[in-house]
């Protein structure tokens, strides 16, 4: 009966089975009421994170912008070079560039676009993580299975890094059954395949195993390892009678191990590779710093010498303008008296609303070169002032050696100094796959005294010994009756060395490679600055032909206005002297803006030639410098200094691993500023206007009476020539700090500032 009814059930389940077939099913709540589409709609919005940090002030309450509809402002901020660099590098925790740093002539191979760098970069390359193995301190600790495959600047990381392969380990571990299994302790009960001698029951064994190893390894630059080692293991089981004396003891050990190298991994030279390709892995960030802070200061002064030109070219259309409007008013008049033609109104009228856009134009220009300063400055775009530069522009001509400026250039540029270092790091790299293709030889001993007892240690000792009762496994360790001893050596090499081989002919050919293109960068590195000297004379010789040019126009400019002024022509000769009038003006106005483009672009073109050569932080008085370190660290570098100082010289010495690095001198700018004192040098430069005048905003398009040409466009601003003397220019003082741990920038010019970053 009992059959039949579980036959039946298994029936039931079956065609159940088949009735519900294999679909999922979605469990069923009391509330639900199956509307999900408000669900789904959360689902598809956009998330924001939770990250709670504050906006800079300059972000969140700047100003609206300026524009010409708009153009008014509180005051004007007049700023010279020497702050905007200031301000500039005290704002820059991100380091910016407008991508425009570009050579004049041809592409520049060797500019890095460094537009992410950041104050902390050096500082996180210095405590990167290095992916070089590392031996696991303990007891089986081999200098043999320190190294990896391939040593290589990616994998050595920061020095910090590199240098904790030297620093002493503490490993503690089970050691249940007198193993480093890492089993602290351990039970066995089984039978055993036996029977009793009395008793013919099956024998059980039975037994508790534990057991603790300590083990404190060093590794040394030379190749050598050291470890000293405790262990202790207790032992509990039912083997009585004539296997063991005792239910339980202890079994103490204490032990010293010494290992070498003898051929592959032997020597300070090939175990400090990775320590010093960590180091110039922190160089070569420090020199991608430098460049990124080289690119944004040479991107400020271009923007600041655009602002300036931006200032002159709306000068020169505001005064194009207003001759325009004079010349208007007075042709509208003679036509009113039937003296001029009837188009003759109509020309001037189209001059006139000619300069006019000129000048909206100019305005427009001005605000937004404005604006893209204050984006390098790292200040809110709009403030309620108006930058307006105050530094004139450098009219000396500058000559440079060629011999001297082009060997400087070689040197100091930081692209150039950055391939050297990575040309240092595939040398290094080389000496390390060379290593490989030594055999592997190690040799080493071990020292080790033990003891044995009932109890591992007592406060006092009771003079017993092991099989006794009572005895200490420390006590009999201490008395030095048991002392082992173990030589040992290790020899393996591939046969063929295939790996090997193609490690070291890769590694060549990393160095070759890096050769070629430190020769090439060399080589690219003098076009640049033989195109930056061309360009620098090239701007000079086009500003003196564009300043006579100016003082031509001037002086067309005031013969037409006197020839207005006595009354003109008529007739057939007012036609000419029309045109003669409006093409004067539009002369002026363009040789005026063209001047002031050609000096700005001189000026540039300085900044560029020691943007090439390798000496602008130099030249704009900017000194890169380290942030605080550890005080552990000032702590060594004394002791290393102490034990320097007391050293005595070897003649025929050397170092291991080689010297990486040298000592740079102090360089001095190789500009000869006044190198001809009989030749004029310098460029006459119209005066400055005044600077208090205001923002032009849109005049009436009526004609206003006027007696002859404004003041601002009349020949009282022909340019007046400067004194034969070059003008001193002052270093212009900043430096720049990207820390350690922490990053401050400092900037000595007159006050020191400090700002404390977090």
């Amino acid at each position: 009966m009992r059959r039949i009814c579980t036959s039946y059930l298994a029936l039931f389940l079956t065609v159940l089975a088949l009735t519900v077939g294999c679909h999922p099913l979605q469990p069923r709540y009391l509330r639900d009421h199956g509307d999900l589409s408000g669900l789904l709609e959360e689902q598809l919005k956009i998330d924001y994170p939770d990250v709670q940090t504050a906006s800079l002030a300059d972000a969140s309450e700047s100003h609206p912008p300026l524009t010409v509809s708009d153009p008014k402002f509180d005051n004007f901020w007049d700023i010279a070079l020497e702050e905007v660099i200031q301000v500039t590098l005290h704002n820059s925790k991100v380091i910016r560039n407008l991508a425009s740093v570009t050579p004049i002539g041809f592409a520049d191979g060797l500019i890095q676009r460094s537009g992410n760098s950041t104050v902390y970069d050096p500082a996180i390359t210095a405590t990167a993580g290095s992916s070089l193995a590392t031996a696991r301190p303990g007891p089986g600790l081999t200098i043999s299975g320190d190294q990896p495959n391939r040593i290589t600047a990616a994998s050595a990381g920061g020095t910090e890094s590199a240098l904790a392969a030297y620093d002493a380990q503490l490993s503690v571990l089970g050691a249940s059954g007198g193993s480093a299994s890492g089993t602290l302790l351990g039970r066995t009960d089984r039978p055993v395949n036996t029977t009793g001698q009395f008793t013919g029951f099956p024998v059980v064994t039975e037994a508790n195993d534990g057991g603790l190893r300590m083990d404190l390894a060093k590794k040394t630059a030379t190749g050598a390892s050291f470890a000293a080692s405790s262990v202790s293991v207790y032992s509990r089981s039912n083997r009585r009678g004539s296997f063991q004396a005792v239910p339980s003891n202890w079994l103490q050990f204490l032990e010293v191990k010494a290992e070498h190298h003898l051929l592959q991994g032997r020597g300070t030279q090939i175990n400090r590779i990775p320590v010093v390709l960590a180091r110039i892995n922190e160089d070569i960030s420090l020199t991608a710093f430098e460049i990124a802070v080289r690119n944004e200061l040479l991107d400020v002064e271009n923007t600041y010498w655009d602002l300036h030109y931006a200032y002159r070219s709306l000068e020169a259309a505001k005064q194009g303008r207003d001759a325009a409007q004079w010349a208007w008013q007075k042709i509208q008049a003679r036509r009113e008296g039937q003296v001029d033609p009837a188009d003759a109104e109509a020309q001037a009228r189209a001059q006139y609303f000619s300069f006019r856009v000129r000048v909206e134009a100019a305005q427009i220009n001005v605000f937004e070169i404005e604006s893209r300063l204050r984006w390098l400055m790292g200040i809110a775009p709009a403030d309620g002032r108006l930058i307006r530069p105050i530094d004139e522009p450098a009219t000396a001509k500058l000559e440079f050696e060629w011999t001297s400026t082009n060997l400087e250039a070689l040197f100091q540029r930081a692209e150039v100094r950055q391939q050297k270092w990575q040309l240092k790091q595939r040398e290094l790299e080389l000496v390390a796959a060379r290593n490989r293709l030594l055999p592997v030889l190690d040799v080493g001993a071990t020292y080790r005294w033990l003891g044995m007892g009932d109890e591992l240690i007592n406060a006092d000792r009771n003079g017993l010994n092991f099989p006794n009762a009572g005895s200490t496994a420390f006590d009999e360790l201490t008395e030095g009756n048991y002392q082992e001893f173990d030589v040992f050596f290790s020899f393996g090499m591939p046969v063929g060395y295939r790996r090997e081989l193609a490690a070291v002919r890769n590694a060549q050919l990393q160095v070759a490679r890096s050769k070629a293109v430190l020769e090439d960068m060399e080589l690219n590195t003098t076009h640049l600055l033989s195109s930056a000297l061309r360009t620098l004379d090239g701007n000079y010789v086009q500003a003196n032909s564009n300043l006579n040019r100016l003082q031509a126009a001037d002086e067309w400019t005031d013969v037409i206005s006197t020839i207005w002024s006595q009354g003109g022509a008529t007739g057939r000769d007012t036609r000419v002297l029309i045109n003669q009038l409006l093409n004067a003006i539009n002369e002026r106005a363009a040789a005026y803006d063209e001047y002031y483009r050609i000096v700005c672009a001189y000026n540039k073109s300085i900044a560029n030639l020691h943007f090439t050569k390798g000496s602008l932080l130099e030249y704009n008085g900017v000194q890169l410098a380290e942030g605080p370190w550890p005080e552990k660290a000032y702590w060594d570098a004394m002791a290393q200094a102490r034990k320097r100082n007391a050293s005595r010289h070897l003649d025929y010495g050397w170092t291991r691993p080689d010297n990486v690095s040298q000592a740079a001198g102090t360089h001095h700018l190789s500009d000869s500023e006044g190198l001809f004192p009989g030749v004029d040098q310098s460029l006459p430069v119209p005066p400055t206007q005044d600077r208090e005048q205001e923002t032009p905003e849109t005049e009436s398009t009526a004609p206003a009476a006027s007696a002859g040409i404004p003041a601002s466009a009349s020949s009282s601003v022909r340019p007046v020539a400067l004194e034969e003397v070059v003008p001193e220019r002052k270093p212009r003082s900043g430096t720049y700090d990207w820390g350690k741990t922490n990053g401050s920038a400092v900037i000595p010019a007159g006050k020191h500032q400090t700002v404390d970053r977090p």
